[in-house]
C-alpha cells in the first residue's frame, strides 16, 4: 500500500514534466479534461503561487481520469487468470500480463514469466471455444453482439469470487493480498500499461468487488464509459439475476474443465499463490 503512495507521488511531483506532458496530451487527445479558462503555455505565462496551484488540481484531474481510463479498458478478468498459475510466481505474473503482451514479445522475459503468457493465451483460447461459455453468452447476444465474450468474462469472475470457498482454503481478501504482494514486489518486470494501472488496482482492491453484484455493475458501467462497450449495464445485471442459477452451473462446469486444463499443462494444482 505504501508503495502505491510512493509510485503515484514520485509520479504526479515530476511536476515539469508532467505541466509538459500534460499541455502536449491536451493537444492531441480528445478524451483529455481539457483546463477551463485559461491554456497552459508555460512560456508566456507569469508563474505565480496561484497558477501552479490551479495547475495542480487541473494535473490530478486528468491523471485521475486517465487512470480510470487505463484500470477499466485493460482489467477485466484477471482474477480467473490469476487463479490458474500454479505455484509459480513468475508464472502468475506471466499470467497476470498477458493480455498486454502481443505477437512474440514475450520473448522478452523471463522463461517462467514466458510460461505464463502462453498459458494465459492457452486459457483464453481454451475459454473462447468451449461450448458451455458459449452457451453462457449467447443470453447477452440481444444486446452486446460481438462483446457478449468481454462481459461474460467479467460474469466469470463474479462467479469464482462468489464460490471462493468452493475452490480455495484461503480467504478471497487474503489470497488477493498475497497477490498484491507479488505484483507489486515484481512491479518493474510489468509491462507498462500494467505499471500504470497496478497501484491503483492494488488500492482500490478491485479483484474483491467482484464477489457483489454492485461491484460487477460498477464494474460494466465505467468500462462503457470509458471503452466500445455498449452502454447496456441494467440490462446485463437483470440478465445475471435472471439467469444466476443457470450463469452459476455453467461456470461451474467451465472451471471444473478449465482447472483439469491447467493441472494437465502445469503439472500441478493450478492455484496460483
Amino acid at each position: 500500500m505504501h508503495l502505491c503512495a510512493i509510485l503515484f507521488l514520485k509520479f504526479a511531483c515530476s511536476f515539469h514534466t508532467i505541466v509538459i506532458w500534460f499541455v502536449n496530451i491536451t493537444e492531441r487527445c480528445s478524451f483529455v479534461l481539457r483546463i477551463k479558462g485559461f491554456t497552459i503555455k508555460l512560456e508566456h505565462s507569469i508563474i505565480t503561487n496561484e497558477f501552479l496551484e490551479h495547475v495542480k488540481q487541473q494535473i490530478f484531474k486528468f491523471v485521475f481520469y486517465w487512470l480510470k481510463y487505463y484500470i477499466y479498458k485493460f482489467v477485466m478478468n484477471f482474477l480467473a487468470h490469476l487463479y490458474l498459475s500454479g505455484s509459480n510466481r513468475h508464472i502468475q505474473i506471466g499470467n497476470f500480463i498477458g493480455d498486454h503482451v502481443k505477437g512474440r514479445n514475450h520473448e522478452k522475459f523471463s522463461a517462467d514469466i514466458q510460461k505464463g503468457i502462453l498459458l494465459h493465451r492457452k486459457i483464453d483460447h481454451y475459454t473462447d471455444t468451449h461450448p458451455i461459455v458459449k452457451q453462457s453468452y449467447r443470453r447477452l447476444n440481444k444486446n452486446y453482439g460481438r462483446y457478449s465474450g468481454i462481459v461474460m468474462d467479467v460474469f466469470y469472475d463474479h462467479y469464482l469470487a462468489k464460490n471462493w470457498d468452493l475452490y480455495s482454503d484461503v480467504s478471497l481478501k487474503n489470497y488477493v493480498t498475497k497477490v498484491h504482494r507479488v505484483l507489486m514486489t515484481n512491479y518493474f518486470k510489468l509491462p507498462n500499461n500494467v505499471k500504470r494501472f497496478l497501484p491503483f488496482m492494488v488500492k482500490s482492491r478491485r479483484l474483491e468487488t467482484y464477489a457483489t453484484v454492485n461491484g460487477i455493475k460498477r464494474s460494466l458501467e465505467i468500462m462503457s464509459d470509458y471503452s466500445s462497450l455498449p452502454n447496456e449495464t441494467d440490462w446485463a445485471i437483470q440478465q445475471l439475476i435472471d439467469f444466476d442459477d443457470e450463469f452459476d452451473q455453467e461456470f461451474k462446469i467451465f472451471f471444473s474443465d478449465v482447472r483439469a486444463m491447467v493441472k494437465e499443462e502445469l503439472g500441478e494444482n493450478p492455484m496460483g499463490v
